[in-house]
């Protein structure tokens, strides 16, 4: 008797060590999965990050665009100011 009892006790210890080792990878199956949900998420999160930051490199580069017109508009105005003063002989008030 004592025999059989220990294989069973035997044959219960490896079936509790089975169910271990299946919970085991069952545990790991998950854990991968969700670090595959958190990648995907990641990866989304950082071409929507590039994307906006593409459309904030157009809105600069078009600002300063405007900006460069801007003040080249201000020179050429300095400049035809500047003519028609200097045509003027230094009087404001007389024609060209």
């Amino acid at each position: 008797m004592d025999r059989m009892e220990e294989n069973q006790q035997l044959e219960e210890s490896r079936r509790s060590r089975s169910r271990e080792i299946r919970a085991g990878v069952d545990t790991l199956v998950h854990l991968r999965r969700n670090t595959e949900l958190i990648m995907d998420s990641v990866i989304l999160n950082l071409d929507a990050l590039n994307r906006a930051l593409d459309h904030l490199e157009e809105r600069t580069d078009r600002v300063l665009a405007q900006l460069r017109q801007f003040m080249q508009s201000i020179e050429d105005l300095d400049e035809s100011n500047a003519a028609r003063w200097h045509g003027g002989y230094g009087d404001p008030d007389a024609a060209i």
